[in-house]
């Protein structure tokens, strides 16, 4: 996905401390990360940057700040002179991305995922992950824009970005206040992609032996690769039909 990738690509750069859990989510009601039944207590969230050293840019990343209305308010209280940046997608293409992640739990076809969270719009809740409102961007972005203001808050387009991501990636730095010499070219990588999973595979990587045995005896990178590896079956995604392409079109209109 575009912020997992954004927040790989800024972990590598000398000088900026990220923590190794992505979307801590410690600022909204909407769990996210390794947390995800419930909210991070601040203790919790401060054990994440206990292993700052030296570096001067200091951040997080948990998507869940900008659906959650009241995350803004919440972050401003406690660090007032942050930086924010939002990576923005085409909605349509993000729902789609939403709906293939829900598919590998869920087993309901996109048409049907789709359907039933427009029908639950008016009565969802913080804690329903409806992937149609993500993409309501105008008032979610504002939000941050009125209170940080425009030269603190950076939005990058996914598709531009992707396009040619050391370039971005400079100007996002940039906006860091990143120094020129610290720039560290990347490579175009995908994260969080696609896959059907093996499901005998599947149930032997999730036994809770082995993953003790493997966390405990393998380095992250062999591990991540290993069960990449394992996991697939193919990496055939389904398609969104033109008709739930265009209802999506008109509801974002």
């Amino acid at each position: 996905s575009g912020t997992t990738s954004l927040y790989y690509y800024l972990k590598q750069q000398p000088g900026i401390y990220l923590p190794e859990e992505k979307e801590p989510s410690y600022f909204s009601l909407i769990p996210g990360g390794t947390n995800s039944h419930r909210s991070i207590s601040k203790k919790e969230y401060l054990d994440l940057f206990q292993n700052v050293k030296n570096e001067k840019i200091i951040g997080e990343a948990s998507v869940q700040y900008l659906r959650d209305p009241d995350s803004c308010e919440k972050i401003y209280e406690q660090i007032p002179n942050t930086k924010i940046i939002i990576l923005l997608r085409n909605p349509i293409d993000r729902a789609y991305s939403h709906y293939l992640s829900k598919l590998l739990e869920s087993g309901i076809s996109i048409h049907d995922e789709i359907y039933k969270d427009v029908k639950k719009l008016d009565e969802m809740n913080l804690n329903y992950d409806n992937p149609i409102v993500y993409g309501l961007y105008y008032n979610q972005v504002n939000r941050y824009l009125k209170k940080f203001g425009k030269n603190n808050v950076l939005i990058l387009i996914y598709e531009e970005f992707f396009n040619d991501v050391n370039y971005y990636l400079k100007n996002v730095l940039e906006f860091l206040n990143a120094s020129e010499t610290e720039i560290k070219t990347v490579k175009n990588e995908s994260f969080n992609e696609y896959y059907t999973p093996n499901p005998a595979t599947m149930k032997f990587l999730k036994n809770q032996i082995i993953k003790k045995i493997g966390y405990s005896i393998l380095p992250k990178k062999l591990r991540t690769s290993i069960y990449k590896r394992l996991r697939d079956l193919n990496k055939t995604k389904p398609k969104l039909s033109e008709s739930d392409k265009n209802f999506l079109i008109e509801y974002y209109k």
